[in-house]
């Protein structure tokens, strides 16, 4: 590693950092990281290889840069491309935010009120609050009970006549009806917001009060409260009136943006974009920073945590399972050259600059059809839309709506070169499987649903495709997993076991537990906060090990940890209050991973190691730092960006469907929680004792056990049958939006590459190989071209160009 690699490789990390969200949302060009093939990195490569370093080479042979510089370069670059796209930051200010905005017309929010279960947020009643209706009306309603209680005889008096009509109408009642408890909870709400319920004088026992109540009580003595915290004080007046009866606000804060003092300014500034222009230092940090506390430090420690999980898993997947690697391989493809030569030895070859040259063609003509639509076009999409009618209950399943128009991606077809022929196969029939099975499901006439926050079918058969997955993995290297825990907890560590493996084990640790505490904070219980940083790990875990074992560089997960628990134990078990601070955390954490950091670590890390330029512990102090400096300017820039221009920028996926996605599901599972009257229950539920509320669903589970079979039973096929067709990254991506992308060009690649091999054998797949990098070298040139050329039209117009884009 030299010193130059690394400046250069630090450069463009922070050029990456501060750059994204810029071309991404305002400009609107080709998206610089959409992948885990980004054009940010990998365009760049190809400038390198085929422009720079030859430029450079003038000057002197040792002012080019070598293969381990130039893996060095990428390394750094890829670590940087965690943060500022879809995995992280270009969700976070929306997903935290909006919600406020989308509250007020949202009438089914506001008739369950969702917003009064989630910690910090809104502190009136919610009826799952109350836990015992008829004491509640008894105590209130009663006058011989309120005697002497001076809270209650002010909430009483700052009843409206309507409320007290209704705790009167169900005095002495058996049971208030389910219908008639929203009109019981609006009236003691009213109460609360009207006035205030502390007594005069406070009681002397403050000291036996808890600790938010004596804080704030402590501000109410010294000036009058007023708004929401005046709300919050009369809400705990009432609550240790009435133990056990009221139950107190959900604590915890920094889930969303706190809108109740300078937030709503901040959410109005969001919208609209700030009336002047803001320094970094001049932006709303406080307003911020609850938010950025629980969210913000989550993501850094998990991006730690991932680092230190690639640390581990890289001796073991790399040197021991072998595995492909297949980015990384085309880099070194594009990066091998002699000493003595001026360009990379795959530049030797005709086949090579005929790819270029035809993706730079294929892309500049629909790049400038694009840019200009009277001009022609060369169609990318085949239409096959009549065979739907053909197959309707197959056509009724939305993953394969583009199998009937399939879209021809070159980089995808191009790269099934470097994947064996099961595995690309398998990534073009994923889409076609999934269909079939849920047309057959359909014409038996059972339900095969998709719920992206939920817990549909296809969800529960990927989540248990997942654990299966991690199955695998720990039984594959289960002799140096358990050697290196052996290790990590001050055991003899065999030569084997790398040192940096150990301390990177027990960093993971580490970050796990600080992790759970910061989620703690948020409002989660520690079982929930441990369960939902568990899951966040298998998806990196999985990932990771689907991008470099079969090279899928578009890639999600498609399950959501808020709706896979609930699925598998029942909302009675989660609660309200859990679900919506595990679904926001879901939507934050994993909620798209088409950019997940892991990834790019693990490919970063083969390139290093592989080209000579350092072995994982050594390479990572450099990554772990790229990672922190790119957490810092990719957030310095979404914020400065957001709070001057608004978010108008982003779509309506970005702005509306997925922030209010955690919200849309929680109305719905305690809408139907009233109706079967175990609101109350489910409310109030937490820690061990979520156990005693477990209500298992049969066909969750079988569904969940299914997918696991499904992919252990093809994995051990695949390790004892040589003949084994099917690879089972089949069950990992079935029913993705990525899977049914790039199916067709799946296909594609797969029958390409067959008949290459089948006529021509090892050399005619070896004359072929030139051509097909050329196309991925052509097609990441062509979005950087076009990248380039909306950024001189924005800076010439300072308006967004026609959008061109490469990748979906």
């Amino acid at each position: 590693m030299t010193i130059r690699a690394i400046i250069l490789g630090l450069g463009l990390g922070i050029f990456i950092s501060g750059f994204t969200h810029f071309n991404d949302l305002f400009m609107q060009s080709s998206l610089f990281i959409n992948n885990h093939l980004p054009i940010a990195v990998f365009g760049l490569l190809v400038v390198l290889m085929l422009g720079v370093n030859p430029l450079l080479r003038l000057l002197g042979p040792r002012w080019s840069l070598g293969t381990a510089e130039l893996a060095v370069i990428v390394a750094l670059g890829l670590t940087s491309c965690g943060w500022p796209s879809f995995s992280f930051y270009r969700y976070f200010i929306t997903i935290t935010a909006m919600p406020n905005h989308w509250q007020g017309p949202k009438a089914d929010w506001q008739a369950v009120g969702v917003m009064r279960y989630l910690p910090g947020g809104d502190p009136r009643l919610a009826e799952g609050h109350v836990q015992d209706w008829e004491a509640l009306i008894l105590a209130v309603a009663e006058p011989l009970h309120r005697q002497g209680e001076p809270v209650l005889e002010r909430l009483w008096s700052q009843m409206d006549a309507r409320g007290q009509r209704v705790f009167q109408e169900h005095l002495g009642a058996e049971e208030v009806p389910i219908g008639s408890r929203r009109d019981v909870v609006r009236a003691v709400n009213v109460a609360l917001v009207s006035g205030d319920l502390t007594p005069q004088p406070p009681p002397p026992t403050m000291s036996e009060l808890p600790r938010p109540m004596r804080l704030l009580l402590g501000e109410h003595l010294e000036q009058p409260l007023t708004g929401r915290a005046q709300v919050q004080l009369n809400r705990w007046w009432l609550v240790s009136t009435l133990p056990g009866v009221v139950l107190p606000a959900p604590q915890g804060q920094g889930v969303l943006l706190d809108t109740s003092a300078g937030g709503g300014e901040v959410l109005d500034m969001l919208l609209v974009g700030s009336s002047e222009p803001l320094g970094l230092t001049e932006l709303p940090w406080s307003a911020w920073w609850p938010v950025l506390r629980v969210w913000g430090a989550a993501g850094l420690l998990l991006g730690l945590a991932s680092l230190c999980l690639t640390v581990i898993v890289h001796p073991q997947w790399s040197r021991r399972e072998l595995l492909p690697y297949p980015i990384a391989r085309f880099v070194n493809e594009l990066t091998e050259r002699d000493a003595t030569s001026w360009l990379p030895s795959i530049a030797r070859h005709q086949a090579f600059w005929v790819g270029v040259i035809a993706m730079a063609a294929v892309h500049g003509v629909n790049g400038l059809h694009a840019w200009f639509p009277e001009l022609p076009n060369i169609p990318l999409r085949m239409e096959f839309g009549p065979l739907r009618e053909l197959f309707p209950n197959f056509g009724r399943i939305g993953a394969t709506n583009d199998l009937f128009r399939p879209h021809i991606y070159f980089s995808v077809i191009a790269f099934c070169f470097f994947l064996g022929t099961p595995v690309s196969f398998s990534l073009g029939a994923a889409t076609l499987a999934y269909g079939m099975l849920g047309a057959t499901l359909l014409a038996a006439g059972a339900t095969f649903q998709e719920d992206r926050m939920g817990a549909g079918e296809g969800n529960l058969l990927r989540f248990g495709a997942y654990v299966g997955m991690a199955g695998i993995i720990a039984y594959i290297g289960r002799r140096y997993y358990a050697r290196l825990a052996i290790a990590a907890v001050g055991g003899a560590r065999t030569i084997d076991t790398p040192t940096s493996a150990v301390w990177a084990a027990r960093g993971l640790a580490v970050l796990f537990a600080l992790t759970v505490f910061v989620l703690y904070t948020a409002g989660l219980d520690w079982l929930m906060a441990i369960v939902l940083v568990l899951l966040v790990l298998l998806i990196y875990l999985v990932l990771t090990r689907v991008v470099v074992e079969t090279g899928m560089f578009f890639v999600q997960a498609w399950w959501l940890p808020a709706g896979i628990l609930t699925g598998l134990l029942g909302f009675e078990a989660i609660g309200p209050t859990t679900f919506l601070v595990l679904a926001v955390g879901s939507t934050m954490l994993v909620g798209d991973p088409r950019t997940l950091l892991m990834p790019y670590l693990a490919n970063a890390m083969q390139m290093a190691d592989r080209s000579g330029a350092g072995k994982p512990g050594k390479v990572a102090p450099w990554l772990a730092v790229m990672l922190l400096v790119g957490f810092l300017v990719a957030g310095a820039a979404l914020f400065s960006l957001t709070h001057n221009h608004g978010v108008g920028g982003a779509g309506a996926w970005d702005t509306e469907v997925l922030p209010n996605m955690p919200f849309d599901q929680a109305t719905r599972h305690i809408s139907e929680s009233t109706v079967r009257d175990t609101l109350t229950q489910a409310t109030a539920v937490e820690g061990l004792d979520r156990l005693w509320n477990v209500q298992l669903s049969f066909d969750a589970w079988a569904w969940m056990f299914g997918g696991m079979v499904l992919l252990i039973a093809t994995a051990a096929a695949r390790l004892r049958l040589p003949w084994w067709p099917i690879h089972p990254v089949l069950f990992l991506v079935w029913g993705t939006m990525p899977s049914y992308r790039l199916a067709g060009s799946f296909l594609i690649g797969w029958m390409i590459k067959l008949a290459v091999v089948q006529l021509g054998g090892t050399r005619g797949y070896r004359q072929v190989l030139p051509l097909m990098v050329g196309v991925i070298a052509g097609e990441l040139l062509m979005g950087l071209v076009w990248t380039g050329a909306s950024a001189a039209y924005y800076g010439i117009h300072n308006v967004a160009p026609p959008v061109y884009r490469l990748y979906p």
